[in-house]
């Protein structure tokens, strides 16, 4: 019981961390696609 409960505790943190890291990827694709946007399109018309 003890081994499964670790097991679990471990792919818990698994599950997590990737959440985070998709997150972070995520902010971090957005904010480079925005930067793209605002350079290829003129901020003054």
């Amino acid at each position: 019981m003890s081994r499964l409960r670790g097991w679990r505790v471990t792919h818990d943190g698994a599950f997590w961390g990737g959440v985070l890291a998709l997150l972070t990827w995520g902010t971090v694709v957005a904010l480079l696609v925005m930067a793209a946007a605002g350079k290829l399109t003129p901020t003054q018309p």
